[in-house]
């Protein structure tokens, strides 16, 4: 009795997770580090560093973001998220980056969303294809980056759930 309320359990949440429109839904990467090491083909020696958080909202498409950025060597041009290219290739420009207030600035904050319009594009980002360049007057091609990781998949959760229900029914048989 007590293992098929465990099994129901699992399974109303794992349906809520793949049903719900709440925050559940969303995926989130925290702490992407951007520095010039990172910068394709020929990286660059600057004290910068970045952090972004994304969200990305696979109902809506939208890609939401919060980067911070500091010590660059001179002030900012320009910013965006380019596409598609793995860790060490240059690719064209996404989705460009306002830079608000943090034109010019060696350091700042950066705050935005846009739609990832393609279904191609959403794969790119969603499959860590994606990076974030910030672009400076000395290091016009970019003098920060940092590659956006691979978004956990819905199917991770299914995998969970389904394994802890069979870990919890196996416990409870024996």
């Amino acid at each position: 009795m007590r293992t098929a309320y465990w099994i129901g359990l699992i399974a109303a949440g794992t349906f809520a997770c793949m049903t719900g429109r709440a925050s559940a839904a969303l995926f989130r990467i925290n702490n992407i580090l951007l520095e010039g090491s990172q910068e394709a083909p020929t990286p660059v020696a600057t004290p910068g560093t970045g952090l972004a958080n994304l969200t990305y909202d696979p109902d809506t498409n939208e890609l939401s973001w919060n980067i911070t950025f500091q010590d660059l060597l001179a002030g900012t041009t320009a910013a965006h998220f380019h596409g598609p290219a793995p860790i060490g290739v240059p690719a064209g420009v996404n989705i460009p980056i306002g830079l608000g207030t943090a034109l010019g600035q060696t350091s700042g904050l950066l705050q935005g969303s846009a739609t990832v319009a393609t279904e191609d594009d959403q794969d790119d980002l969603l499959g860590g294809l994606w990076y974030i360049n910030i672009h400076s007057t000395l290091h016009t091609g970019g003098e920060i980056r940092g590659q956006v990781p691979p978004f956990p998949e819905p199917a991770t959760v299914l995998l969970l759930t389904g394994g802890t229900a069979a870990l919890l029914r196996r416990r409870h048989a024996a």
